[in-house]
C-alpha cells in the first residue's frame, strides 16, 4: 500500500464570490498503519451547504 493517497480539497484563501475566489488544491494525504478495526474509505463527493458559501 503507498504511504500516500492523491487527493484534492476546494479551498480559498481571499473573500469574495465563490465562483471567483474557489480554486482546486491537490493534497496528498498521509497513510498511517491501520489496526485491525479500522479501514481507509474514498470519498468521491461530498455535499457544500449552500449557506456556507451565501453568507
Amino acid at each position: 500500500m503507498p504511504n500516500v493517497v492523491p487527493s484534492h480539497s476546494m479551498a480559498y484563501d481571499t473573500y469574495g464570490e465563490p465562483e471567483d475566489v474557489l480554486f482546486v488544491k491537490p493534497e496528498e494525504v498521509p497513510i498511517k498503519d491501520f489496526a485491525s478495526d479500522e479501514c481507509l474509505v474514498s470519498w468521491m463527493a461530498a455535499p457544500v451547504n449552500p449557506s456556507d458559501i451565501n453568507q
